[in-house]
């Protein structure tokens, strides 16, 4: 029965990531038929990168004119594109294209890795792995989950699950909690809004996992020279966004700029009471808030029927949850009562953000715990099935994000006898600048 059961884990482990690698082939294959232009994210994304290389291209514009207006954003998008442009490559939409199709996979077969790490069965860590992949609208305009392009915020939350599988697949030496934050800071490159205060969270979860087995002051002075390992490499960054900051300021009456933004934004982005309480509204609407009691259920199987790992890998994750829940809502919040009172604006509003990085440990918790009601593989993969069901299903409760639907195009053509979707004009860099400024 054993050597049955080994046998069967053992295909499944290689099966399932060439399912990932076919479905980020048809992810390619399916996204060559939308290549006829980027959305605003992209596109401004691609203003910002050109901006700093050819300034001439901006000198009537509003905000790319001067670059004191968007210095402050930098991240590894926008260096790809002007290294791309530097190279003379113009097809821009064509590179994000394969660039969002790697970061399927990348993503895919990361959250699979942290369920198998975390759960010991592959087929239930696939399903876990599908679910985190379902888009779900957090902030007003904002998701966790998959996209039809890589933006910023969809490669950091590809990338997640490597640094949180460093952490927890073996003992706290002091290489480790190096490694993981010399990771991190390459990481928050990717989406600097999120690196620090994912970064905190997974040193606090370190910490509550090494108390449990090491001396508290070697257990802090580890985390301390992490932490300068993760500034030596991410501290460029953020130098950059502070010297930018101060220089976008310079000149604004803070007044003038409160009149106007509820005529070019919702009153979530510059409202932080707002804009805490619409996340948590849309991405727990209607049948989503299930979750927030399926995740707590989850929880408790593993305390009463876990092992001491299971044990010591919870207290990792609840401390992240619990330090990224008060890090994304209590920050702004305290921030902007302060800057109201100093007559100055906000700066950490885009810290709420962050709540989006609850979902997927979330739904690790639900997946986690099925695994403890039965120790049949046939019964897991069941047990998984309905919950990526039902996640699936909850993703149509209003409000509802857009779900990446290049896969579906590349298996349709495919079945066509179609290696690649007939591709549409590509606009050059000048259409797509034309387009922005106009």
């Amino acid at each position: 029965m054993n050597n049955s059961k080994d046998r069967w884990e053992s295909v499944c482990r290689y099966v399932i990531p060439g399912i990932f690698l076919i479905f980020a082939a048809a992810n390619y294959a399916g996204g060559l038929s939308k290549l006829s232009g980027l959305g605003g994210d992209s596109l401004h994304t691609v203003a910002r990168a050109l901006a700093g290389l050819h300034p001439d291209l901006y000198q009537s514009d509003f905000v790319f004119s001067d670059p004191k207006n968007y210095s402050f954003y930098l991240n590894a998008n926008v260096i790809f594109l002007q290294g791309i442009e530097l190279a003379g490559f113009k097809d821009i939409p064509l590179a994000y294209n394969a660039i969002n199709s790697i970061a399927i996979f990348v993503y895919l077969f990361g959250y699979y890795l942290l369920g198998c790490a975390v759960t010991g069965r592959p087929v239930l860590s696939a399903f876990f792995a599908g679910a985190c992949a379902i888009a779900v609208e957090t902030l007003g305009g904002h998701y966790w989950g998959l996209y039809h392009e890589p933006q910023a915020r969809l490669l950091f939350a590809a990338a997640l699950p490597y640094p949180m599988l460093l952490a927890i697949i073996g003992p706290l030496t002091l290489w480790r909690w190096v490694a993981v934050f010399v990771l991190l800071g390459g990481i928050a490159w990717l989406h600097p809004a999120s690196g620090p205060l994912v970064a905190l969270a997974i040193m606090a979860g370190m910490i509550a996992m090494g108390l449990a087995e090491q001396p508290i002051l070697q257990v802090l002075t580890r985390a301390f020279f992490a932490g300068l390992c993760f500034l030596a490499v991410f501290g460029p960054n953020l130098w950059i966004y502070a010297n930018g900051t101060l220089m976008a300021h310079q000149g604004a009456k803070i007044d003038s700029v409160y009149e106007l933004l509820p005529l070019l934004y919702s009153r979530e982005f510059y409202d932080a009471s707002v804009g805490i309480a619409g996340s948590l509204q849309r991405m727990f609407a209607g049948v989503r808030s299930l979750l927030i009691p399926l995740a707590a259920i989850g929880a408790f199987i593993i305390v009463r029927r876990g092992t001491s790992r299971d044990a010591t890998l919870l207290r990792f994750f609840c401390v992240f949850l619990a330090v990224i829940f008060m890090g994304s809502l209590g920050i702004p919040y305290v921030d902007q009562i302060i800057a109201h009172s100093l007559g100055k604006m906000p700066a950490q509003l885009d810290l709420i953000r962050s709540i989006r990085y609850i979902i997927p440990v979330m739904l690790l918790f639900v997946f986690w715990g099925a695994k403890w009601l039965t120790q049949n593989q046939w019964t897991s993969a069941v047990l998984g099935v309905l919950i990526f069901g039902y996640w699936f299903i909850a993703k149509d409760a209003p409000p509802s994000w857009p779900q990446n639907k290049n896969a579906l195009r590349g298996f349709q053509c495919w079945s066509e006898g179609k290696p690649v979707c007939s591709r549409k004009s590509s606009p050059a860099i000048a259409e797509l600048l034309l387009s922005l400024i106009h």
